[in-house]
């Protein structure tokens, strides 16, 4: 922690040097950056957790056998040309980390070209003078590329040998949803990127009832939409990806109990609030004292959020949920926490924003949950915190096989 404390006064000096050399993005100096998390420009880069884990990858990466008692660090992480500290230093998302660290070496080098060739590393200073926003794709968008990467790893590795892999031969082997649309373009970060935007349109337009889901498993699985919508409608499987990622929940978690806890684990302790556009309307803030409430038949509402009694509710959520379905259904169980989870409240980024409300999908709702007695059907009613000024619902309702439908968002000012 002595060598960690230097080292955070550093990266924040640079940090702050690199924010205040321009007033955009194209402004910023990016020479100044000497350190992989110094180019992330986003405030968590010197924040808490953030920082202490890029720390700790740089200095793996630098000197791999420290402290380790296997004394070939390639053996264990793999991180060649400190391929570790430009990978996390760039920004890149915890899952995208974790997926790759659970890749063999020789295999994963592989992965960290794919990135390169969309996802420059800025390992020259002429690199580093381009911004950010020039040079690589959105979050959500490595994620995608990932899961492409993943599901044909094999023949990424086949290009490699051959001395072949490129970024249009890639996009032509591992992309051929991609060529078909005619989106290649200049086969370049940029293409990519408004190709992964057109699929996201595709599932919203034309699946809206299982769109929130759809992006879900689209991200997580290197599935194409007719493949993802095949998957959700008809429960044709998908072909795997290989070293799922242990941040992300696998695809055959999908229709188990477990998966679904999983999921909602993830979401039901940290509640956010909502922002309004326009300073004559309040702000219901996040917090210890917001929270996910539910109601379940014949008991009394309970919260889930930050506080212990708010997370072990967590689990009092997966124990009504399988009381509600029986052991006899685990799709409908699974799937009724998933819908309990930040993957059934997709409504509330895009519905409530004409009213000029922002949110997340962590913003804090109610959930009613009812069950027809005579079908076994399972339906959930999402509404707004007495505290919002508007009320707002809508309804998921989950089969006994894991068939979901869901209701377009209603909005009552």
């Amino acid at each position: 922690m002595d060598t960690f404390a230097a080292w955070h006064d550093n990266l924040t000096e640079g940090y702050n040097a690199i924010r205040q050399s321009g007033t955009s993005l194209d402004g910023y100096d990016y020479t100044i950056a000497d350190t992989p998390s110094k180019l992330n420009v986003d405030s968590n880069a010197i924040n808490g957790r953030d920082a202490l884990e890029k720390f700790v990858f740089e200095s793996i990466a630098a000197n791999p056998s420290a402290n380790l008692k296997e004394t070939d660090g390639e053996k264990i992480f793999g991180f060649a040309n400190n391929g570790a500290s430009r990978f996390v230093g760039q920004g890149f998302t915890g899952s995208c980390c974790n997926t790759v660290a659970n890749i063999p070496p020789a295999k994963r080098e592989c992965v960290f070209k794919v990135f390169d060739l969309f996802c420059p590393m800025c390992r020259t200073a002429e690199d580093k003078s381009i911004p950010v926003k020039n040079r690589q794709l959105i979050p959500s968008d490595r994620t995608r590329l990932l899961g492409r990467i993943l599901r044909h790893l094999d023949d990424v590795i086949a290009l490699d040998a051959e001395g072949q892999l490129t970024a249009e031969n890639f996009i032509r082997v591992c992309l051929p949803d991609m060529v078909k649309a005619g989106a290649a373009g200049d086969w370049d970060f940029k293409a990519l990127g408004a190709f992964f935007n057109s699929m996201d349109d595709e599932l919203s337009e034309n699946h809206s009832k299982i769109a929130n889901v759809a992006t879900l498993v689209f991200e997580t699985t290197g599935g194409t939409v007719d493949e993802v919508v095949d998957f959700l409608e008809n429960g044709n499987p998908l072909p795997p990806a290989q070293y799922a990622s242990q941040g992300q929940m696998p695809i055959n978690e999908l229709e188990t109990v477990e998966g679904g806890f999983k999921m909602i684990k993830a979401d039901l302790d940290r509640p956010g609030g909502y922002n309004y556009n326009g300073s004559q309307k309040p702000l219901l803030k996040g917090g210890p004292d917001a929270g996910f409430g539910f109601t379940f038949p014949g008991e009394a509402r309970f919260v889930t959020n930050h506080t212990q009694t708010g997370k072990d509710n967590i689990s009092k959520v997966r124990d009504k949920v399988v009381e509600m379905c029986g052991r006899i259904h685990p799709k409908q169980a699974s799937n009724v926490m998933l819908m309990l989870s930040q993957s059934g409240l997709g409504p509330l980024n895009r519905g409530l924003m004409q009213y000029n409300i922002f949110s997340s999908e962590h913003s804090a709702v109610d959930y009613t949950l009812s069950k027809d007695d005579e079908t076994g059907d399972i339906t959930i009613r999402y509404t707004s915190p007495k505290e919002l000024p508007i009320a707002f619902e809508w309804t998921a309702t989950v089969k006994t096989d894991g068939a979901m439908s869901t209701t377009p968002i209603v909005v009552h000012e």
